[in-house]
């Protein structure tokens, strides 16, 4: 099976899980709140964002470690040096592990000396995740293994796991527990069944015996340390939202502006699976196939910005009726934040489709560098906006790191590695920029003007936008870039209709 097939495939899947898990969420987070309460659910929301900040102690191994295997195994004929990045990978997990512990109870004593109602929850959460740290190395082997349909099926099992349990724990009154043992048990199969995975179909890259040397040790975290960085200022930055809106507004708060943006957040994550799924093929295409690299390249980042501009304009058009049908009126937190919530969804989309292939091709010193500095750009100046505006103003701190900060790093890196100007890489994505802004600006005049709470109303906006918006970018898709990757079947019967379409007839000389 070729490379763009595997991609395909595990798109197809991904994508289809994606939706699958925004649905039932969906559908869950009203019963949790009714479980909850308010207040509690909010708390727990800031809980959340806290455990994602611990998730760096691991200095950014696991998010590095599938490029690593995917250009070992582009880079070397044998399974050598994949399975010598296995090593080293598993040896500095596991030396960070009693770390990880040290920090994780010092910060489970922190927390619950201001929330003691919490300490138990809390401390089976913690516990839980020091004991599964060194087990993610698992998923983030197959990963790089390219074996992406097998991987993304695994996320679906944990997953159907993590929801069932849920459901089952919640209605058993088990309170914020039924959410901590029901997350543990969907990690803990997942790491099992990777595990498994790993012995039977790819024993030839399992960890060698022996401890390698600091030298070797190095060379992986050196760069592990950068990606480590680069994720704590996403973290910084698009990570600390709802603890912002909550130190300036208290919990209730936090609900309101999470089910306000729940919409744009939930269909955030599969678009993203877009680009981080291409990782580690971009990576082996980066040492075999330079012209290959930048061809799959621009045409990843133009389908992932169509996609991106696509929901954003139906984000403006429908989150407000969404959102008053979904949990009620009372936590929809305005037009104002409903569109920039849409607006930040395809800027983040947008800049991601640059930064990506800067990653690939080995830029973590100074994307990390940038990256602190757009998560203080985004914190100082949502911290700003929400003392001025509410939280609102959040947003202004999103838009503020990516367009002033990431974006331009990025396309420069691009514009550098592929030996052109800037605006040449600019003029890749310009086309449909200038279609996104002509079709979100009009449905963000109907969504102040119309009443869009009412169902049809958005229903009737909804349509108009995304049907202008797919007139405008459709032709998009059958040029280069996207054409080389057009399925055979679709070429042969665009290439059928244009030969069945009637010529124009010429009179004949008199």
């Amino acid at each position: 099976m070729s490379r763009a097939s595997r991609i395909a495939r595990a798109l197809a899947l991904g994508t289809g899980f994606q939706a699958l898990v925004m649905v039932v969420g969906l559908v869950l987070t009203p019963v949790l709140l009714a479980r909850l309460g308010g207040v509690c659910y909010g708390e727990w929301l800031i809980v959340g964002q806290a455990l994602a900040l611990l998730a760096l102690l691991d200095l950014g191994i696991i998010s590095l470690l599938p490029r690593e295997v995917a250009t070992a195994v582009g880079g070397d004929a044998s399974d050598r040096g994949a399975a010598e990045v296995v090593r080293r990978a598993t040896w500095l997990v596991w030396l960070q592990t009693p770390v990880v512990a040290a920090v994780t109870f010092g910060s489970w004593l922190a927390f619950t000396s201001a929330r003691p109602d919490l300490a138990g929850p809390l401390g089976v959460s913690l516990g839980g995740f020091v004991a599964l740290f060194p087990l993610r190395v698992f998923g983030a082997i197959l990963t790089g293994l390219q074996d992406l349909v097998f991987a993304t099926g695994l996320n679906a099992l944990g997953w159907a796991i993590t929801t069932v349990l849920s459901v089952v724990l919640a209605f058993s009154d088990w309170g914020l527990y039924a959410l901590v043992v029901a997350t543990l048990a969907g990690q803990l199969v997942g790491a099992a069944v990777a595990y498994v995975r790993l012995r039977v179909r790819f024993p030839e890259v399992r960890a060698w015996s022996g401890r390698p040397d600091r030298r070797d040790l190095w060379a992986l975290l050196k760069p592990s340390l950068w990606a480590s960085v680069y994720r704590l200022a996403s973290l910084l930055g698009s990570g600390s939202d709802l603890m912002v809106v909550g130190w300036f507004s208290g919990a209730e708060a936090v609900v309101v502006y999470s089910c306000t943006t729940k919409l744009p957040a939930v269909i955030l994550q599969p678009l993203t699976t877009i680009m981080l799924t291409s990782f580690p093929a971009l990576a082996e295409l980066r040492t075999k196939d330079r012209a290959g690299f930048w061809r799959a390249a621009r045409a990843v980042g133009l389908f992932l910005v169509i996609a991106g501009g696509l929901a954003g304009v139906g984000v403006a058009a429908l989150n407000a009726a969404f959102v008053t049908s979904w949990v009620g009126a009372d936590r929809f937190g305005g037009q104002a934040l409903s569109l920039m919530a849409a607006a930040v969804l395809t800027v983040r989309l947008a800049v991601l489709s640059v930064s990506g292939p800067a990653y690939t091709l080995g830029w973590e010193r100074r994307l990390a560098g940038a990256s602190i500095a757009e998560g203080v750009v985004m914190l100082a100046t949502g911290v700003a906006g929400t003392a001025l505006f509410g939280p609102v103003g959040v947003m202004f701190g999103v838009l503020a790191g990516q367009l002033l900060v990431l974006g331009p790093l990025s396309v420069m890196i691009l514009a550098r590695e592929a030996g052109v100007r800037y605006w040449v890489v600019l003029g890749w994505f310009a086309g449909w920029g200038a279609r996104f802004a002509v079709s979100f600006a009009a449905v963000a005049v109907a969504a102040v003007a119309l009443p869009v709470t009412d169902r049809l109303v958005a229903a009737g906006v909804g349509t108009a936008g995304l049907g202008l918006y797919a007139v405008l970018t459709a032709p998009m898709l059958f040029r280069d870039p996207l054409r080389t990757y057009q399925p055979a079947a679709l070429t042969a019967l665009i290439r059928r209709l244009r030969r069945s379409r009637p010529q124009p007839h010429t009179l004949p000389p008199s």
